[in-house]
């Protein structure tokens, strides 16, 4: 009251030159929380210091008798207060509990009248009196009569103990007034205080509603009780229903203090009620789904409670047992929603089990996220011995795990316990079962059975520490354990055909060929029996070559047949000895074991390439398919299956990068160039962050007037260690990692930069850029392209997007949409190295295409070749049909160059014209105005 007072009404500058001359250093929140409380000396030193700055003693009685009557905080108990319906009411309540206004006092009134009273007060020993206090208090008690609808009452001190009377007395008068002026002034203040009441609540739901936890919750009840029922301390004890351990929220008092009291009101189970002996306020945490403990008021001078406050602490407890009641039900939910996953993942694990065994010790620990329980038993039946026996526990002392897995009864002949739920305590549960309860410290168990088409073959035991109503009293245990005894009945069962599934899992579905697992096992086998014997054996590695093209282009179904047709070729190649298997996708293996010298690996393997070469009438296909096979020969002593099959792929690689279509046996020095290989990989995922790459580019002349009309962005990568790096020697690489998909996102924007740089130069060239099959994979690549445009103000007209033929048959309907969206910028798209791919006429038709570039392979073969000539001549006709630029790659010499023009060939590139430039020598060449040197 007396900050909110000099905050709201003192001049400025008071309230901070009274807090600190006070030295009060506590927040401003806690200054103006009228639920905390302080001490003596700091109470007194604020308001002697208050009563010094505004000019003495007496000027606290002005603060008193204008202090906030009805703060918000303070509603409840004011409303409390208001409906005692006068000043000599409330003023015999206060007699009848001796509640001073403050901690440090005990007050007695005396009535002389109606409307005449006398408030004796006197401190408690051990605290002083003085002035500024009493004067204070007498204009507080002057505005009591105004909760009632009167004027503000007169008061006079008689006697003070600041001048050594015994006690202090203040008598209050308050004139009587007409009934209907009174009920006004009465209603004016009544519908003040609900209002501030509605704040109060209003604030104070929020507060709940948005607190994380139910901890924060409950806090905020007990701070908000606080405030609304003044007492030194307030405790909120919780357990039963919420918590197996008692459970302590508090305000006031130190930890161990609120512990033993709220011990003390679980243990005593009060009712609710005013407990003067105790000096405790007590009301249960209860509602119609459970009993949670109690919250209580204590201050240890009697009487100090008024009997109107229990309701305001019960209604705080009702908010605390709705909280709880909340907590309770998403507890619940998730207790569900766990055991639902548990359940889930369980049943995924116990699809992967081998054995009966490996089961229970899998089921065992997931059973209390299901079950509420402590303890698990998972017995199986032998039925050589009639015994079912405990194989797996969880949550067992380390000291008799042991002893319980030695645990073992009859097992049931008749179906008795084929559909039953049994739950036993330590009283009613058999012999056996009961010295087992009583040596482990189990109050509890629930059984069920696990059975498999009514035979049973275990059951799972769950079992409680504390509190046997948690098995007695679940309605869903039940159902919650049958449920994982139907989960380890399943897990029998799949154990039971473990050898058929064993069988399955080690062939390749397709081709019933022995697959990887089978085919590492014998490798395995081979080789011990190799060293053994002190015999050859070998391993061909076999790769189909261009498989995925003709899986994308025909469709799986026709993938699958060649498979199939592949593998029945391979089994008629080899010797009945000898074992293909697939590894997956298009890769076989063959093993050799003693070879003879006739028919040793290099034979074998020719035999192979030779049938494969053999075209394949499948089924479904209109047309025989022709494939070659690429295989890797691995000979000798491995320590293991791996290093073989590893040493065998090396070789592979060899012979794919060589042609395909061939044999290569391993050689030691192969694995040098995997480590330059992966070498290489490394170096060029870091390239593009160290600034590595760079560009060149190779003027397009126009093959009539020999004027530079354009230049093609070629990428370079300069190494560190290694100088320039040729792009045939990392663009695959880039290609095979997906590095070509950042690193031709870095080209578009780095080539639309120095185009920009040029054309501010004053040379406005076409630009040219390869785009790879990965970047067409996704539509990123277009909106780069606007991106990079855009940025660079680059007239989309003005650049063309370069790819190869093989990438418009990768995947034709993807790309003929990115295309056309990359048309729709307003860029124009050709197609590089055609005539080297295998699409046809009528493909090509389907794709926006601007430009069509003859291959240089056939531009180089014009000098010397009719046919050659006449191909050439072809293509720029095929262009001009379809209403395609032509443009010629690789002219290196004069003859050429004049051969394209007689065949009317619109453009072309090359070194007989201009070498690739950097963006430097690329300006010098166009400012000297160079034109082709031909002739």
């Amino acid at each position: 009251m007396l900050v909110e007072y000099l905050r709201d009404r003192a001049p400025e500058g008071v309230l901070d030159r009274v807090l600190v001359e006070a030295e009060e250093h506590r927040p401003m929140s806690e200054l103006l929380d009228d639920g905390a409380w302080s001490s003596y000396a700091v109470f007194r030193r604020l308001l002697e210091v208050a009563g010094r700055v505004l000019g003495g003693p007496q000027s606290l009685v002005e603060i008193g008798r204008h202090a906030p009557l009805i703060p918000p905080t303070s509603a409840q108990r004011t409303e409390m207060l208001q409906a005692l319906g006068s000043p000599a009411a409330l003023l015999r309540s206060v007699e009848a509990s001796g509640k001073g206004l403050t901690a440090i006092v005990d007050a007695w009134p005396e009535e002389i009248d109606d409307t005449c009273w006398i408030v004796h007060q006197r401190f408690h020993p051990g605290f002083e009196a003085f002035p500024e206090y009493c004067a204070f208090v007498s204009g507080l008690i002057s505005m009591t009569p105004m909760l009632f609808g009167f004027p503000a009452g007169e008061v006079v001190e008689t006697e003070c103990e600041c001048h050594g009377a015994p006690q202090c007395s203040l008598r209050v008068r308050w004139e009587p007034v007409a009934d209907e002026t009174r009920r006004a002034e009465y209603f004016e203040k009544r519908t003040e205080l609900l209002g501030a009441r509605l704040e109060a609540l209003h604030g104070t739901v929020n507060d709940l509603v948005s607190a994380d936890s139910v901890e924060a919750v409950l806090h905020r009840i007990v701070t908000e009780v606080a405030r609304a029922v003044p007492a030194p301390g307030h405790v909120l004890a919780l357990t039963g229903s919420w918590s197996t351990q008692l459970e302590c929220y508090a305000a006031g008092l130190p930890d161990h203090t609120a512990r033993l009291i709220a011990t003390e009101l679980v243990r005593s189970d009060p009712a609710g009620a005013v407990d003067t002996a105790a000096g405790r306020l007590v009301v249960p945490v209860s509602s119609t789904r459970a009993h949670y403990g109690f919250l209580s008021a204590i201050d240890p001078r009697p009487n100090r409670f008024f009997a109107q406050e229990i309701e305001t602490l019960d209604a705080y407890a009702s908010m605390a047992a709705a909280a709880l009641d909340s907590a309770s039900a998403l507890a619940e939910a998730r207790r569900d929603a766990t055991a639902t996953r548990v359940m889930l993942e369980l049943s995924t694990a116990m699809a992967e089990v081998t054995g009966v065994e490996e089961m229970a010790d899998r089921l065992a620990p997931t059973v209390p996220d299901v079950v509420d329980c402590d303890r698990v038993l998972i017995a199986l039946a032998d039925p050589a011995t009639g015994q079912t026996r405990v194989v797996a526990s969880f949550g067992y002392p380390d000291g008799v795990r042991e002893e319980i897995r030695e645990v073992s009864f009859p097992t049931p002949t008749s179906g008795v316990l084929t559909d039953s739920f049994l739950v036993a305590d330590v009283e009613t549960a058999p012999g056996s079962a009961r010295l087992m309860m009583q040596r482990t410290g189990t109050v509890a168990m629930a059984t069920a059975p696990i059975t498999v088409d009514t035979e049973f073959v275990g059951c799972v035991i769950v079992g409680v520490t504390d509190g046997t109503h948690r098995l007695r009293n679940d309605s869903t245990l039940p159902e919650r354990l049958r449920g994982l005894a139907a989960q380890a009945a399943s897990a029998v069962r799949n154990a039971r055909l473990l050898d058929q599934i064993r069988h399955q899992a080690l062939h390749d579905t397709l081709t019933g060929l022995p697959n990887r697992a089978l085919v590492l096992d014998r490798v395995d086998n081979m080789l011990a029996r190799a060293r053994r014997r002190n015999e050859p054996a070998a391993l061909l590695f076999i790769d189909l070559d261009g498989f995925k093209g003709i899986n994308d282009s025909l469709g799986h179904e026709a993938g699958d047949g060649l498979l199939q047709a592949v593998a029945a070729r391979l089994m008629l190649a080899v010797r009945d000895g000898d074992t293909v298997g697939r590894l997956g996708g298009d890769e076989f293996v063959v093993l050799i074991e003693a070879a003879t010298d006739g028919d040793d690996a290099e034979t074998v393997a020719s035999r192979i390439l030779a049938d494969m070469r053999e075209p394949f009438e499948l089924t479904d296909s209109h047309h025989p398919l022709v494939v070659t096979t690429s295989i890797g020969i691995a000979c000798g002593d491995r320590l293991t299956a791996s290093e073989l099959l590893r040493d065998a792929d090396v070789a592979l690689y060899r012979a794919k990068e060589a042609g395909k279509d061939q044999a290569v046996s391993f050689a030691p020095e192969m694995h040098t160039a995997i480590r330059d290989q992966a070498r290489l990989h490394a170096d060029l995922r870091r390239a593009l962050e160290r600034d590595e790459f760079f560009l060149v580019y190779q003027p397009i002349f126009d093959l009539r007037s020999r004027s530079v009309t354009g230049a093609e962005a070629l990428l370079r990568w300069r190494h560190p260690e290694r100088g320039i790096v040729q792009p045939a020697e990392f663009i695959p690489t880039l290609e095979d990692t997906g590095l070509i998909v950042d690193v031709g996102r870095w080209v578009i924007f780095e080539a639309c930069r120095q185009a920009a740089a040029l054309r501010s130069h004053g040379h406005d060239l076409v630009i040219s850029i390869n785009v790879s099959a990965r970047q067409l994979e996704s539509d990123r690549v277009v909106s780069d392209l606007l991106t990079a445009l855009t940025l660079h103000d680059i007239d989309p007209h003005r650049l063309v997007i370069e790819i190869t033929e093989t990438t418009l048959m990768r995947d034709p309907d993807a790309t003929a949409r990115r295309l056309a969206a990359i048309r729709d910028l307003g860029t124009r798209v050709a197609i590089d190295d055609f005539g080297t791919g295998y699409s046809s006429l009528a493909y090509i038709r389907q794709f926006p295409l601007d430009v069509l570039k003859i291959d240089r392979s056939f531009v180089s073969a014009m000098a010397g070749s009719d046919q050659a000539d006449a191909l050439v001549h072809a293509l720029v006709q095929l262009g001009k049909s379809l209403g395609l630029e032509t443009l010629a790659e690789g002219i290196e010499e004069a003859d050429q160059f004049d051969a394209l023009q007689r065949q009317e060939c619109d453009s072309g590139q090359g070194f007989l014209l201009a070498r690739p430039l950097d963006p430097a020598a690329l300006e010098s060449f166009l400012l000297a105005n160079v034109t082709a040197p031909v002739g």
